[in-house]
């Protein structure tokens, strides 16, 4: 049960924002550095005990141990093929790096919150998914160009027609007219 309770414990901590229980959480989830929590017999999985740490680290805005720690819990989630730990510990990477808002990090957060939210729809996870979208940075669309006044009037879809036979029209390529 003491993985479980660790698990509770950490998410209470980061909720409450208390310090001396963020404080208390990361040292009982100490020993189980590169670990991941398991419970009742394996019916209970936790996770990777760095996914936790992690979020006591970014309840106190402490993002560059956060950041260390969802990375972690990235790669073990990875190696393990352990996809819904994988795309928790990719949302909460995401939304670290969007909170820390170093240089690139912006750039760095879109693309993998938006790869988590597709792997969340795919897996079901509708709540991560959600939760991706909902902090993902605004992407703008590029500018849109308008053609020249050469390529709009000499469209490529379009026949250019001899000035002679200026009323008649071209039969497209490949029809053949009915005779």
């Amino acid at each position: 049960m003491a993985p479980l309770w660790l698990r509770h414990q950490a998410r209470a901590a980061a909720i409450l924002g208390d310090p001396d229980r963020c404080e208390e959480a990361r040292a009982a989830l100490e020993p189980y550095r590169g670990l991941w929590l398991v419970s009742l017999l394996g019916w209970d999985i936790s996770g990777p005990a760095e996914l936790w740490t992690g979020i006591v680290d970014a309840a106190q805005e402490r993002w560059d141990a956060a950041i260390g720690e969802f990375t972690e819990a990235r790669r073990t989630a990875d190696r393990l093929h352990a996809r819904p730990w994988s795309v928790r510990a990719r949302v909460e990477l995401g939304a670290a790096r969007l909170a820390r808002d170093a240089p690139g990090d912006r750039d760095t957060a879109a693309p993998l919150l938006r790869d988590a939210e597709s792997e969340a729809r795919r897996l079901g996870m509708t709540h991560l998914a959600q939760r991706a979208r909902r902090s993902a940075p605004a992407v703008t669309p590029p500018p849109v160009r308008r053609p020249s006044r050469r390529a709009r009037r000499v469209h490529p879809h379009r026949h250019r027609v001899a000035p002679a036979v200026r009323g008649a029209r071209r039969p497209c390529a490949g029809r053949q007219r009915a005779a």
